[in-house]
């Protein structure tokens, strides 16, 4: 949620696990704001960029 409120940038708010490579997101503070969030641009464009880094 944080990156999705400008709070903290992609890089962020992805963390790789060093045993496993396995890379993940946290989740970051909760907000009430969330069907305003669920609808953003902005989650439309996180979605595009974790396709382009992640497939």
């Amino acid at each position: 949620m944080d990156y999705l409120i400008g709070d903290c940038s992609l890089d962020e708010i992805i963390k790789v696990n060093q045993d496993s490579q396995v890379s993940f997101m946290v989740s970051g503070r909760q907000t009430n704001l969330i069907s305003n969030i669920l609808n953003s641009e902005k989650l439309k464009n996180l979605i595009d960029k974790l396709k382009e880094q992640f497939d």
